[in-house]
């Protein structure tokens, strides 16, 4: 499990949607070897829907409906809920139709009940395959159209989402795998302060490109836990200057790709601009009419991954503050803008190594 997660980590952080949308989940629902952490999750969810994953667009909108009571959660917020759940439901996700019916049904987000507007998402969702919303059109019509009031939605609410996000917690708990980020997790501890990031040359050696390993620490480093690897010992002593010609760098510890964790603002903040994204994983939206978009009820486009180290969360150092790695610039494109000049040369200048 740490090896997957490990690969895992790397493809989120590396950019690819469909692994953040992954994370999100098992912070959700406190996956092993995954704590439960519900801002840790709402971050990935929200890389995931910036990338175009509708079924992030969803889960940020069950989220948002129910919120996470307590230390190291949030607030409900169900205009947002409404939000995500019509980013995706007119992409065509068969689910977030259905949601849009109910949303609509019980007036979730302040907006007064619409019958009509319900049926209208209900049919979509039933055309796409989903069967709640079949069975919901059912009821409605053979039970004289009677319609979910807000307190029946609250015990839906409760024994469909806040119950089984209840049950992940107390297991995360139990299992010691971290809840809420205290304490860290036994499978991948958080770290103390960073080591000083210094720019390091690439080095040539044979026909291998080897990158210099940087210089070892005076404080100790927490490897992960359950690793055996030589690379994860512990070093404490400080760095001494060797001779130029025979440099000694010493291994590199081995570093979690662990989310750094937001702060509340921070996660909210990064959802609030998800849900203002308009990236739709490889499907065009067409404004002329509700609905448009994708087919069916697939999720995001694997393959519509964004470009490496896009608005990824940088490795687990800072367990008070979420830092994410700056958009490259564009380069240079020719020698006189990389400041080098051509002048002609006489003969006698030319050197023939």
């Amino acid at each position: 499990m740490l090896e997957s997660r490990k690969y895992l980590e790397r493809a989120a952080y590396l950019g690819f949607a469909a692994a953040q949308c992954k994370l999100g989940h098992a912070y959700e629902y406190a996956v092993p070897p995954f704590g439960f952490d519900p801002l840790v999750s709402v971050q990935y969810y929200s890389l995931a829907s910036q990338a175009g994953e509708v079924e992030a667009d969803m889960a940020l909108s069950k989220w948002f409906l129910c919120g996470a009571p307590g230390e190291g959660g949030f607030d409900r917020d169900e205009a947002l809920a409404v939000v995500f759940a019509e980013k995706a439901a007119r992409r065509g996700f068969p689910s977030a139709e259905f949601a849009m019916g109910y949303y609509s049904e019980v007036g979730v987000g302040g907006v007064t009940p619409n019958i009509n507007a319900a049926r209208k998402w209900y049919q979509k969702a039933a055309r796409g395959g989903n069967e709640d919303a079949k069975g919901r059109l059912r009821e409605l019509e053979g039970g004289g159209g009677k319609m979910i009031d807000r307190k029946e939605h609250e015990g839906l609410a409760e024994d469909k989402l806040v119950r089984k996000r209840t049950q992940a917690r107390e297991r995360a708990q139990a299992s010691g795998a971290g809840v809420g980020g205290a304490g860290g997790s036994k499978y991948a501890p958080v770290a103390s302060a960073p080591p000083p990031r210094t720019k390091t040359p690439v080095a040539q050696s044979g026909n291998t490109l080897a990158v210099p390993q940087p210089q070892p620490q005076p404080q100790q480093q927490q490897p992960l836990a359950g690793s055996t690897s030589a690379s994860t010992a512990t070093t404490t002593s400080t760095s001494t200057s060797a001779p130029a010609s025979a440099p000694a760098p010493a291994p590199a510890p081995a570093a979690t790709l662990a989310p750094i964790r937001p702060t509340q603002a921070a996660a909210m903040g990064l959802a609030r601009a998800a849900s203002k994204s308009q990236n739709t994983g490889g499907y065009k939206l067409r404004k002329d009419r509700p609905g448009a978009g994708g087919k069916g009820g697939g999720g995001g486009t694997p393959g519509a991954s964004p470009k490496p180290g896009g608005n990824a969360p940088l490795p687990n150092t800072n367990a008070n503050a979420i830092v994410y790695p700056a958009q490259p610039s564009k380069g240079p494109a020719t020698f006189q803008e990389m400041g080098f000049h051509s002048q002609k040369l006489d003969e006698k200048d030319c050197i023939i190594m």
